[in-house]
């Protein structure tokens, strides 16, 4: 008997050693694995199937005489996500064989705007399936709720009953109207629309009478905001047993669990078997994670256990909350794909805090706690955070005109601005993928990052607010009473220290007064020294100590993790400075609109 490992992520299905090889192939030889799939046992075709996403697996369903049984095996959410990648319009194969409940998913997904109902796009849909022949657009209509059709009717045309005692007219600008029965007849609102509306018309009549008559009779004399709520009803029913829930309830992940409440709801999920031709659990949630991300691993560990089917299904759930919280559209993959991934960056947090990182304990924790807790439990660790820069905020801005200027220097304003989001985001070095310089969380470590920036800034703001005497609306006071109002908002901590320094340079007192030109050159003269052959200028030692220490000494605080931040902050101003003004020659005029490292009255 041959024996049976596992995938390389343990999280799925039973995989044989052909199917193994087979696998190896899609990447190296796609077109010998096309040779071969056909002759695989039906299971593990279907296991290969799972495996492979997008074109490829289309193309490997349509190579082999089980491709009807291989699509119904298909779980709902792993078809659409690959009718989305390979496109409706060159998924003929896939479609072709879909079932009822993957036919319903695909309505519920693909024809709702959050909860607008898209009668263009059931209109697409329609023109696609014609192209399976109208038997396959007789089986997705016979799938559908009434109410859709109903829907569809009415927002493209009307419906109106005969009359027996009155010769039915029509006006000779109105386009002909449809009737196959002598009841009721529909009026298309465009002349381009009647082929594709007879064409429904004709196949639901013909297919199934009653069912018929029962949407046109809905079409003539109900109400379109009862028969749109009725269809939002049903479609919510089914996409919250797919973890698709409705806003008010995928809102609830984002409630914060204490570590000592998940450990109280810790207990054993119990393993859910299944027999060996049951539709599988979904596979994408955890393809899409990152290869070598710590999650990736402790999942890979967990699944070894009875659990990767309910892991696998709950990822996906989960995902799927994040989406329907976040306001983003379930029938996108890439949105999808990020929900996953913050996800598991919440989950990360809370394992990480669980277990020090330690891969073995985080996969009992996966294995005998439900994801949703651990979730909200890391969710929680950022929350922390919000609610300390919320308390933050007094101290660090104030109003000018129509908006909140900042006076925390990068990247603690950032810092700040990301967890005042609605979902807050850790604030990053922009790049040119990433270019906000904001990004979901995504370990443990993030946290900490976030923390001592935030501790550097409550240090900061204590320093200016009760130390000095300078809160911010003191700071805009001298600002606008030197003239300074149109340079307001680029007016930073770093700024003011620098200036606080200056004067102490110059007339021996720590105060916070803007400068005129004739002050920087003195300054230059005192407090900085030539750089050599030809160097630019640099700011003396004995000066610059001078500041780190009035600094320190104000704080107050014996942390050295918070000394060393509050000591970075203020060398990254003194840097600054000597930037712009270590450079100027000495008869070169001082010009306040180039220099923002200090205080300067135009």
């Amino acid at each position: 008997m041959s024996s049976r490992p596992r995938s390389k992520d343990g999280l799925a299905l039973m995989v044989t050693r052909t199917v193994r090889e087979a696998l190896s192939l899609a990447e190296r030889d796609p077109g010998k694995l096309l040779e071969i799939f056909p002759q695989l046992p039906l299971l593990e075709q279907r296991d290969v199937v799972m495996f492979t996403g997008g074109p490829l697996r289309q193309e490997l369903i349509a190579s082999t005489s089980h491709a009807g049984r291989l699509v119904a095996m298909l779980p709902e959410e792993e078809l659409y996500l690959t009718l989305r990648e390979v496109g409706l319009a060159n998924a003929t194969v896939l479609l072709s064989f879909m079932t009822p409940e993957q036919d319903r998913y695909l309505a519920d997904i693909d024809l709702w705007q959050k909860e607008e109902f898209e009668p263009s796009r059931f209109l697409k849909l329609v023109e696609v399936l014609l192209e399976c022949g109208e038997d396959r657009l007789h089986r997705w209509l016979a799938a559908l709720d009434p109410e859709l059709l109903v829907l569809l009717l009415r927002r493209h045309g009307r419906v109106s009953s005969f009359d027996t005692f009155q010769e039915p007219m029509e006006s000779s600008d109105e386009v002909p109207s449809i009737s196959y029965q002598g009841v009721y007849r529909y009026h298309p609102g465009r002349q381009e629309l009647r082929p594709i509306m007879d064409s429904i018309l004709r196949i639901l009549h013909a297919t199934d009478p009653e069912r018929y008559e029962i949407v046109m009779e809905s079409a003539h004399r109900d109400q379109v905001s009862e028969v749109r709520e009725e269809a939002l009803r049903w479609r919510e029913t089914r996409l919250s047993e797919k973890g698709l829930p409705s806003f008010e309830e995928a809102c609830q992940i984002y409630r914060p669990l204490a570590r000592e409440e998940l450990e109280r709801l810790a207990h054993e999920v119990p393993a859910e078997g299944r027999k060996p031709e049951a539709k599988p659990a979904v596979l994408y949630p955890v393809l899409w994670l990152p290869g070598e991300s710590f999650f990736r691993k402790v999942l890979r560990k967990a699944a070894r256990g009875p659990q990767g089917e309910r892991i696998r299904t709950e990822l996906a759930a989960l995902g799927n909350k994040v989406v329907v919280a976040d306001g983003l559209d379930p029938g996108d993959p890439s949105s999808l794909r990020y929900c996953l991934e913050k996800a598991a960056g919440f989950i990360t947090i809370a394992l990480e805090l669980l277990t020090g990182g330690g891969i073995e304990a985080a996969a009992s924790w996966v294995s005998r706690s439900w994801l949703h807790f651990l979730f909200r439990l890391g969710y929680g660790q950022v929350l922390e955070l919000v609610r300390r820069a919320r308390e933050d905020l007094p101290a660090t801005r104030f109003r000018w005109i129509d908006r909140y200027r900042y006076l925390p220097d990068s990247p603690l304003e950032e810092t700040l601005r990301g967890l005042l989001l609605a979902r807050p985001l850790m604030a990053v070095e922009p790049t040119a993928e990433n270019y906000l310089g904001f990004r979901e969380f995504a370990s443990l470590r993030d946290i900490r990052i976030a923390d001592r920036r935030l501790r550097t800034l409550e240090a900061l703001a204590d320093l200016f607010v009760r130390k000095a005497g300078l809160p911010p609306e003191q700071i805009k006071g001298v600002c606008l009473q030197a003239g300074m109002g149109d340079r307001l908002e680029t007016v930073k901590w770093s700024h003011v220290l620098n200036t606080m320094w200056a004067n102490r340079m110059l007339a021996d007192l720590w105060e916070f007064r803007p400068l005129v030109p004739g002050q920087v050159r003195r300054l230059l003269r005192i407090a900085f020294e030539t750089g050599k052959e030809g160097a630019p200028g640099r700011i003396k030692p004995r000066a610059a100590r001078a500041l780190t220490r009035w600094a320190n000494e104000r704080a107050g605080t014996t942390d050295q993790a918070m000394r060393k931040s509050l000591n970075e902050a203020v060398q990254r101003g003194l840097e600054q400075m000597e930037q712009e003004l270590g450079s100027l020659a000495e008869d070169a005029p001082i010009d306040w609109r180039f220099i923002e490292s200090l205080c300067i009255t135009p």
